[in-house]
C-alpha cells in the first residue's frame, strides 16, 4: 500500500470500517512510514478535539435503528458487488497460496513465523499506542486481569533489576491464538513478552533479529515465551535471565 492510498483510507481506518486484510496492509505501511504516522496522529488528535468540543444530540431510538439496518444492508450489497467485479480475486488467492508455500520452504522452523507475528504485534501496539489494556507494576494485578480474559494464568514476574520497569499487559493474538503480552520498559526501550501454554508444542530456545528487533524464544514452566525488544543483545539477555530466575523462585 502506497502513501496516497493510506491518506485516502485513514478516516475509514480510524472508524474501524476496514476488513482485517486491508487493515493489516495499512498497519504494515504505517509501521515503516513516519510521514503517514504523523498524519494518522494528527487526525486522531483532531477527532479527539472535535468529540470533546462539538455539541451532541441524541437521535430517537426508532430513527437510529432504521438507519443502522439500512446502512448494514447497503454495506453488504456494495461489498458483494465489489467482490464480484474484482478479476484479480482468484489471482490474489493464488498469490497468497504461493507466498504461504514459499514461506514454509524458506523458513521451515516453526518458531520463525511465530516470531514474525510477535514482532508485528509489538510494532502495531507501539504505533497504535495500545501497549497495555491493564496498567500496573504489580504482577498479581496483571496476572489476575489476564487470567480472567484468557482462561489460563500466565506467569507474570517482575525482574529483580529495578531498571526494567513493568508497565502492565494486554491480550494479543499470534497465529489465531490468544496470548498474554507483558510489557516492560527500560529508559526508552520497550520489551514485550508474549506468553501462552506450551501444551504439546514447546518452542525451542533461540535468539534472532527480525524486522529491526531483537527476539528470543524459550519454553519454561509449561509455557512458551517470545521476547521482542529494541534492547541490545546483551541487555535483552540480562532481562531474560532475570525473568527466568524469577520463574524458578
Amino acid at each position: 500500500m502506497k502513501c496516497e492510498e493510506v491518506h485516502q483510507f485513514l478516516d475509514l481506518y480510524l472508524d474501524g470500517e476496514f476488513d482485517a486484510q486491508k487493515r493489516l496492509e495499512l498497519e504494515q505501511h504505517l509501521s515503516q512510514c513516519p510521514e503517514c504516522q504523523r498524519l494518522l496522529e494528527e487526525q486522531r488528535k483532531f477527532r479527539a478535539y472535535f468529540r470533546a468540543n462539538a455539541p451532541q444530540y441524541k437521535a430517537p431510538a426508532e430513527l437510529t435503528a432504521r438507519l443502522t439496518a439500512k446502512m448494514e444492508r447497503e454495506r453488504r450489497r456494495l461489498k458483494l458487488i465489489e467482490l464480484a467485479r474484482q478479476p484479480w480475486l482468484y489471482a490474489a488467492a493464488l498469490l497468497i497460496l504461493c507466498l504461504s508455500l514459499g514461506w514454509q520452504i524458506l523458513f521451515p522452523n516453526r518458531e520463525t513465523p511465530l516470531v514474525s507475528e510477535a514482532a508485528l504485534a509489538h510494532s502495531r501496539a507501539v504505533l497504535l499506542q495500545r501497549l497495555c489494556d491493564v496498567v500496573s507494576a504489580n504482577p498479581d494485578v496483571v496476572q489476575e486481569w489476564l487470567t480472567a480474559k484468557l482462561g489460563f494464568a500466565p506467569p507474570v514476574v517482575r525482574p529483580a533489576n529495578p531498571e526494567f520497569q513493568m508497565r502492565g499487559g494486554r491480550v494479543d493474538v499470534i497465529q489465531n491464538r490468544k496470548v498474554a503480552a507483558l510489557v516492560y520498559k527500560r529508559d526508552k526501550d520497550l520489551v514485550t513478552l508474549f506468553v501462552w501454554p506450551a501444551a504439546s508444542k514447546p518452542i525451542p530456545a533461540r535468539d534472532l533479529s527480525i524486522s529491526g528487533y531483537q527476539a528470543c524464544t524459550w519454553n519454561a514452566a509449561g509455557y512458551n515465551f517470545i521476547a521482542i525488544s529494541t534492547l541490545s543483545d546483551h541487555d535483552l539477555d540480562e532481562f531474560i535471565d532475570q525473568i527466568k530466575d524469577q520463574l524458578k523462585s
